[in-house]
């Protein structure tokens, strides 16, 4: 197996289990804001918190972690179980609050689109903190690439995508974009490298032939480990 797909197998992304610590609520919660997602619960007097689970991963974040809680339930039980817990990005005042991650969850979930449960979203005047069901297992074996490759394909499928849960973010300015393209061409067209004959002007009127064509083509959603800079990881598990 190359590095590049043992990056992505369970042993390198599931959570790894640790001794357990006590740690506080994350991201300003209260016991108050968790009860709906805590069946039965009766006080915060004897509820408990605890990191059992640190993330594994190629990318770091302090923006999520995962938590197992404890609480007494109205019936004199005790229950206890573990949650992931992310906090969703600061929304500036012009951007509606539809766009935000819990919004996409809801909506994927509406498609029976597999994805880990949305138990409660507590939201705030400028960010949200999601409470998601926990997932033990993550990652993909290189046996399990064609089920990833129909995973992929079923997400693809999903129609009519609410474009204002996915518009992707603000970018360049479309004259600055275009700039960035010609000089990138005209740097080809000088380097001896490439086996093909580069043709700055020629190739970037196909560049918008082709830009305008596909603006008037059907939405559909994908993953962001499929983006461009990825290709080199998806490749490896998919070969």
């Amino acid at each position: 197996m190359s590095e590049q797909a043992a990056h992505l197998t369970p042993a390198r992304l599931s959570p790894l289990r640790v001794e357990s610590r006590p740690s506080p609520l994350p991201y300003g919660l209260t016991w108050a804001d968790l009860q709906p997602c805590l069946p039965g619960f009766a006080s915060a007097v004897d509820a408990q918190a605890w990191t059992s689970h640190v993330k594994q991963g190629l990318h770091g974040g302090s923006n999520s972690l995962i938590l197992t809680l404890r609480h007494s339930c109205i019936d004199r039980s005790r229950r206890t179980r573990t949650f992931f817990f992310k906090e969703g990005p600061h929304f500036p005042e012009s951007v509606d609050a539809s766009a935000a991650e819990s919004a996409k969850y809801r909506f994927l979930a509406s498609t029976d689109f597999p994805t880990p449960r949305l138990l409660h979203v507590v939201e705030r005047a400028d960010r949200e903190v999601m409470v998601l069901e926990f997932l033990p297992t993550i990652g993909i074996q290189p046996d399990e690439a064609d089920d990833l490759l129909l995973l992929i394909a079923r997400l693809n499928a999903v129609r009519q995508p609410p474009p204002e849960l996915f518009r992707p973010g603000p970018g360049l300015p479309w004259t600055e974009f275009h700039a960035l393209v010609k000089d990138a061409l005209t740097m080809l067209a000088g380097d001896p490298a490439p086996q093909v004959r580069v043709e700055p002007r020629r190739w970037f009127a196909a560049y918008r032939r082709a830009e305008e064509s596909v603006s008037g083509l059907p939405s559909a959603l994908n993953h962001g480990e499929l983006y461009f800079h990825m290709r080199i990881e998806v490749s490896q598990v998919a070969s």
